[in-house]
C-alpha cells in the first residue's frame, strides 16, 4: 500500500477545483456523493444502543451513523455521514491513517501518569474531568487476534464534533470541531511521547446553516480563537430515519434500514492537512487513507455505533468506557479509500498539481526537484516520469512534450 505523503512544494500553485465536488450542507448526502465521484464506502450492520431519534428537529434524542461516503478532487477529502447526535455532548470522531501504519496512535493516550487530561486537548478524547478518562487507551485495530494479518490500523490524525447548544439556548443547535494530530505512539520509546498531541480548534458548526461559520462551510470564519486551516464543515441533525434503537444486528428489524438515512454530517478535508512528510508535495492517485468514524459520549462512554465494523455476531453492545480494544473486533474496524484522479482523460502523467493541464505550474515543479532522486529531501516522485529514480533530462523532455495538454 502506497504511503501518502501531503506537504504541497512552494514552486506548485494550489489549483482549482475542476470537477462537480459533493455540497457541503448535511442534506442530501447519498445522491450528492455518488453523482460527485463518490462511493458508499459503509453502511451500520447494528441497531443503535444510544437511542433511536424519533423526533425531526435537531434536539431529539439518540446517536447514530448510517453510512458513510467518501469522494476526492485535487484539493479536498470529502466524508459524509448520515445520522444524528444527541446535544448532550455525544460526539463523533473520525480517525485518519495516511501512512499505512508507519507512524501514529495505535493505542490512544490522551491524559497523564496520574490519570489526569492533558491540556489542550479536545474533552470527547480527554474525557470531561478526572474521574473518567475519555478515550484514553483505546486500542485501534492492529493486531486482530481473530483474524491476524488482516491490515492495521494505526491513526494519525482525528476529526471530531461535539454535539451541544450554549447555555439558555435551545433554538440551535451547534458543533464545535476539533482536528488533531496523533502522535507516534507505536515507534515511541518512553510512555509520554504518545501523548505528545497538538489540536486546533476548527470552529463551529450551526445545524441546518452552512453558511453560518463563513462561505460554504468554512470552520473558523467567524469563531474566536480557531485557526483557520481551510476544513469546511455543516450539519443537518434531523434524521429520524436510518437504523432504530437496540443492539442487534440490523437486519432483525424490519423496519430498520441504514438506506433510508439522508442527512447527517459532511466535510471538506484539505489534502494539504493529512501530511506525515516534505518528500512528496501531494498526494495522488492510487495513495490510500485509512478511515474509521465511531461515536462516543462526552466522558468516553464508546457506543456500539460504528463505521464501517467487519463484526457479525448477533449483537453488538455499547463498548463502553476505558479505552475499547478493537483487535477483540473481529474484521477490519477501517475503510482503505484509493485516491482517484480527478481528470478524466489518461496519459496526463505530467499534470503534477492535478489541475488537469500540463501546464508553467507542472514545469516549475519539475525544475524544482531537476536533478535529485528519490533519497533527496526535494525529491518530487510524480516529476519523475519515467520511473528511474531521478528527475533527469528524459523527465523533461517527457513534459514538455505533453505541454499544454488539457486532460479534462
Amino acid at each position: 500500500m502506497r504511503r501518502i505523503l501531503i506537504v504541497v512544494a512552494a514552486a506548485i500553485a494550489t489549483p482549482a477545483l475542476i470537477f462537480g465536488a459533493p455540497t457541503i450542507d448535511g442534506r442530501d448526502i447519498p445522491a450528492d456523493f455518488l453523482a460527485n465521484n463518490g462511493i458508499e464506502a459503509a453502511k451500520q450492520r447494528y441497531l443503535t444502543a444510544f437511542g433511536n431519534s424519533a423526533s425531526p428537529t435537531s434536539f431529539g434524542f439518540g446517536s447514530e451513523l448510517n453510512k458513510m461516503y467518501l469522494a476526492n478532487d485535487n484539493v479536498f477529502l470529502y466524508v459524509g455521514l448520515t445520522g444524528n447526535l444527541e446535544n448532550n455532548g455525544n460526539c463523533v470522531v473520525l480517525f485518519f491513517d495516511v501512512d499505512d501504519s508507519a507512524t501514529g496512535a495505535d493505542v490512544l493516550d490522551v491524559v497523564d501518569a496520574n490519570f489526569v487530561e492533558v491540556p489542550g486537548l479536545p474533552r470527547f478524547l480527554t474525557g470531561a474531568n478526572s474521574f473518567d478518562n475519555g478515550l484514553d487507551e483505546m486500542s485501534f485495530d492492529t493486531d486482530d487476534m481473530n483474524d491476524p494479518g488482516d491490515g492495521e490500523f494505526v491513526p494519525n490524525f482525528c476529526l471530531g464534533f461535539t454535539g451541544g447548544s450554549p447555555v439558555g439556548s435551545q433554538t440551535r443547535s451547534y458543533y464545535l470541531v476539533n482536528w488533531t494530530t496523533l502522535a507516534d505512539h507505536k515507534n515511541a520509546t518512553t510512555a509520554a511521547m504518545g501523548r505528545d498531541h497538538s489540536n486546533v480548534v476548527l470552529g463551529l458548526m450551526t445545524d441546518q446553516d452552512p453558511m453560518a461559520s463563513g462561505p460554504n462551510g468554512k470552520l473558523g470564519s467567524i469563531f474566536p480563537g480557531t485557526i483557520p486551516a481551510g476544513f469546511l464543515g455543516a450539519s443537518d441533525d434531523t434524521n429520524v430515519d436510518g437504523v432504530k434503537g437496540g443492539s442487534a444486528l440490523n437486519i432483525f428489524d424490519p423496519n430498520s434500514d441504514p438506506n433510508t438515512a439522508t442527512t447527517g454530517f459532511e466535510f471538506a478535508i484539505p489534502l494539504t492537512q493529512l501530511r506525515v512528510s516534505t518528500m512528496d508535495p501531494k498526494p495522488g492517485p492510487g495513495d490510500v487513507i485509512k478511515i474509521f468514524a465511531m461515536v462516543s459520549s462526552t466522558t468516553g462512554f464508546a457506543a456500539n455505533q460504528l463505521l464501517p465494523t467487519d463484526d457479525t455476531s448477533a449483537t453488538l453492545d455499547n463498548l463502553g468506557a476505558d479505552g475499547p480494544n478493537f483487535n477483540m473486533v473481529p474484521g477490519e474496524q477501517y475503510y482503505a479509500y484509493t485516491l482517484v484522479s480527478p481528470c478524466p482523460v489518461a496519459g496526463c502523467t505530467a499534470d503534477l498539481n492535478d489541475d488537469c493541464r500540463v501546464g508553467l505550474e507542472d514545469l516549475a515543479g519539475l525544475l524544482s526537484a531537476f536533478g535529485t532522486t528519490a533519497a533527496d529531501a526535494n525529491f518530487i516522485a510524480g516529476a519523475d516520469l519515467d520511473g528511474s529514480g531521478t528527475v533527469d533530462l528524459s523527465d523533461l523532455a517527457g513534459l514538455l512534450a505533453q505541454f499544454g495538454q488539457d486532460c479534462n
